[in-house]
């Protein structure tokens, strides 16, 4: 199933202009920045949908690429990696293998291209899906789109988390309007996925199950992090399942979601609060700078 989601053109440059002006703050202050093109779930090349309105959002993908490769923004693409077998059929969200694959690639990129000081160790086990187990939930997920036009339209589908066989030591909280909402601590399962909705039979959109439905400001301590890196990771609800992974390269990492209602104070005065060591951008809308 699929939805419209394409900002007008006349947005593109705004947004440019946007990510251009957080990039160039972090450069004056020796950031690493990362702006990561995520691959939207789009109909735009869907042959029994063409003609369904008009859908610009790959278009407008490549306009903005375009526009912060001549500024000289780092850009990772990730649209070349995933089909349309990287998201739920009931969803717009992409898959619990899709969010590990596309943070196993940022984290590549920022090893290589920014020399990022992970261990080379480290890499390799966080990198390697065999350090990993899957466990399956078999038609217990039926995401927004599909509650949308009913039961009798589509059908559950299986809901999938990756979780590392490897010792892990985290504490996260919650907060919205910097106040406090949840916090957790333990391993990776007792830390980031809500079992309660996990387990219950009749709550449908399981996608909230990662990192307990965080959608503000999440704050993830890695305890058994090799290194004291920051990481700031800026993203829409794309981003809840990836910071689970990203948080294990990291001592501390910080997820915002800027989407309208949610995080939307000045990214600068955090960033200059934080002190991150890198930031990572994943969203192609303005942000309150």
């Amino acid at each position: 199933m699929y939805f419209k989601n394409s900002p007008a053109y006349a947005a593109v440059d705004n947004v440019a202009d946007n990510i251009e002006a957080l990039y160039q703050y972090t450069k004056e202050l020796d950031i690493p920045f990362l702006f990561v093109q995520c691959p939207y779930k789009s109909y735009a090349d869907v042959e029994e949908l063409q003609g369904y309105g008009t859908d610009k959002t790959e278009e407008n993908e490549e306009l903005l690429v375009e526009k912060l490769n001549e500024r000289g923004v780092p850009v990772c693409d990730l649209r070349a990696y995933f089909t349309d077998e990287a998201y739920y059929k009931t969803d717009h969200h992409w898959t619990c293998e899709a969010a590990f694959q596309a943070n196993s690639i940022v984290m590549k990129y920022l090893y290589e291209k920014f020399e990022i000081s992970f261990k080379e160790y480290d890499m390799e086990r966080f990198q390697s899906i065999d350090q990993y187990k899957l466990i399956n939930y078999e038609s217990s997920f039926w995401g927004s789109v599909g509650i949308r036009v009913g039961e009798y339209y589509t059908e559950k589908e299986n809901f999938s988390i990756i979780m590392p066989a490897f010792f892990t030591d985290f504490s996260y909280e919650h907060l919205i309007n910097g106040k406090r909402t949840g916090y957790f601590s333990g391993d990776f399962y007792e830390c980031f996925i809500d079992e309660k909705r996990l387990l219950d039979k009749n709550y449908k959109n399981k996608y909230m199950v990662f990192l307990r439905g965080g959608y503000v400001e999440n704050i993830i301590k890695n305890n058994e992090s090799n290194n004291e890196l920051k990481a700031l990771f800026i993203s829409h609800s794309y981003g809840r399942p990836m910071s689970q992974y990203m948080s294990l390269y990291f001592r501390e990492t910080r997820y915002l979601d800027p989407s309208p209602g949610r995080y939307n104070s000045s990214y600068i005065e955090y960033i200059q609060s934080y002190a991150p060591d890198v930031v990572v951008l994943m969203y192609n809308g303005e942000i309150p700078l």
